[in-house]
This record gives structure tokens, C-alpha cells and sequence, in this order.
């Protein structure tokens, strides 16, 4: 084995540093206007959502070959199966976890319906939202807490 120290050759810095530090310069100079500036930053945020949700994107297509399927084991009051959130949950969150992704949702109420809305991000800054109303479940003699509870669950699956 050789004695030579490997050189490592730095990596190049990514466009988004070089247009931060651009921005920088820009705001200490006098003779650039506060406008310019303010378009400058706004180019800047649009290349860096572009280049998360790409990433996103990306990731999510390696991902979504892993997502496994997921047993059946709730039964419903029409004796009909379905997966449980709490199976979905426990199957996909290690796959999510893996590309770099987040579940989280978000629960409203409006006029005898609860609103869910999923939200999946990615660590890179991306996130998606779907949103549905779901009528509050009162079948099978539930009170009316259980009736929105049923209903959330099934939001969420």
C-alpha cells in the first residue's frame, strides 16, 4: 500500500450558496435597490423549491416499489375486512423513513364532516397535501364522539 496522502479536491459549492452569497453582496451594495434585491431572493426561493420537489419526485419513485401491501385485519360493520390505519402506519413508516419522508394530517371540522388532509414531505423541504371531507360515521349505535373518531380513521386510510 502507498505512503502518498490521498489529495481530496474540494467539492464545488452548489448554486444555491453561490446565489446566497450573490444576494449578500447585493444587499450591502448601496447602489443595487432594495426591488433587485427582493427579485434576486425570490429567483433564489424558486430555484430551491424546484430543486426539492425534483427530489422529491425522485425519491418518491424509488420508494414507491417498496410500499408493501398491507393485510387485511379490520373488520367492518358489514362484516367486509379493510387494513387498519394502525397497520398502514406500522408497514409503510419504515419505507418513508427510509427515502426521507414524513406523514403527518391535519383534522378540521365543518357541518357534521371532519376534514382530513394528509401531508407527506420530504426532508428537502417538498410536501404534497391531499384533503377529503369525511360525513362523521354513526352507524353501529356510536356517540357522537366515536362517530367523528370513525370517521378521522377512516380519513386516514
Amino acid at each position: 500500500m502507498s505512503n502518498i496522502a490521498k489529495i481530496e479536491t474540494p467539492v464545488p459549492a452548489p448554486v444555491a450558496d453561490g446565489l446566497v452569497s450573490m444576494i449578500e453582496r447585493m444587499a450591502l451594495d448601496p447602489a443595487i435597490s432594495p426591488e433587485r434585491v427582493e427579485q434576486a431572493f425570490r429567483f433564489y426561493q424558486t430555484v430551491q423549491a424546484d430543486t426539492a420537489r425534483r427530489s422529491y419526485h425522485a425519491a418518491f419513485a424509488q420508494m414507491q416499489p417498496e410500499l408493501p401491501s398491507i393485510e387485511r385485519k379490520g373488520t367492518a360493520h358489514n362484516a367486509k375486512k379493510y387494513a387498519r390505519y394502525e397497520d398502514i402506519s406500522d408497514a409503510i413508516m419504515p419505507v418513508l423513513r427510509k427515502h426521507g419522508f414524513g406523514l403527518s394530517f391535519r383534522l378540521e371540522e365543518a357541518q357534521g364532516k371532519v376534514i382530513v388532509t394528509c401531508i407527506i414531505s420530504h426532508k428537502d423541504g417538498h410536501s404534497e397535501t391531499t384533503t377529503h371531507p369525511f360525513p362523521y360515521d354513526a352507524t353501529g349505535n356510536k356517540n357522537a364522539i366515536q362517530a367523528i373518531g370513525s370517521a378521522t380513521s377512516y380519513g386516514k386510510r
